[in-house]
């Protein structure tokens, strides 16, 4: 699933070498030791990008293409969860002894899942759906290690309040052509947040990758920050 701002953007035709290397000044380490682990990234979202490096982490970029479709009987949240472990799955076989993080996000309101408009009617349906109204934000994170196997899998929901937005709203947001292939039909980051009265919980579990559950799952795999 895709995030709510961005167009998380996947493809399998390349190999390890196209992988992309962000630097940054520091890695995991195991705890009691010195020994440090090479980080990757199973996603071209810009946002968890972002996030990992306003941590300072050093990290390669493989995204990981998947069949994304709901099964039955899935829960979103069970969903979201199981998306981003296949994605890690998939990418640690291309990156020995190395800690593969995969995240999936998805937007839900009483109605059930909110996918991503194509067209300006359908970014009309979606934003009348969401105005005035609060949906959840759900964000499946993992982390395997690929060199013992060893995995990690957290969850968060956030919950997103709109403003109730007029048509000559929607229409100007329309035009800016921010809504089209995003989830929920709006960007968070970007003006999509003139259409937000509120966030309640963690605001970057919204944009993609919750720091808290990032953290807590190194921890369960024997490794810190700081």
């Amino acid at each position: 699933m895709q995030l709510p701002y961005e167009e998380d953007k996947l493809t399998d035709k390349r190999n390890t070498s196209a992988s992309s290397l962000q630097s940054g000044s520091f890695l995991p380490v195991e705890k009691g030791t010195t020994h440090q682990i090479q980080l990757v990234l199973a996603s071209q979202s810009q946002a968890r990008k972002a996030i990992l490096k306003q941590l300072g982490l050093s990290f390669t970029i493989d995204p990981a293409d998947i069949d994304e479709n709901l099964q039955d009987r899935e829960t979103p949240a069970e969903h979201v969860s199981e998306l981003a472990f296949r994605k890690v799955v998939k990418v640690s076989g291309r990156h020995p002894s190395c800690l593969v993080i995969g995240a999936d996000t998805v937007i839900v309101d009483d109605q059930g899942i909110i996918g991503k408009p194509n067209s300006p009617d359908e970014v009309r349906t979606i934003l009348a759906r969401l105005s005035g109204k609060s949906h959840r934000v759900i964000t499946g994170m993992a982390i395997i290690n690929s060199a013992t196997g060893a995995s990690a899998r957290k969850w968060d929901i956030s919950t997103v309040t709109f403003r109730s937005l007029s048509p000559k709203t929607i229409e100007r947001y329309i035009q800016t052509d921010e809504p089209f292939g995003k989830a929920g039909g709006y960007a968070l980051q970007g003006l999509g947040a003139l259409l937000i009265e509120s966030v309640q919980g963690d605001y970057n579990n919204v944009l993609g990758l919750s720091i808290t559950s990032f953290v807590e799952a190194l921890e369960e795999l024997g490794y810190e920050l700081l």
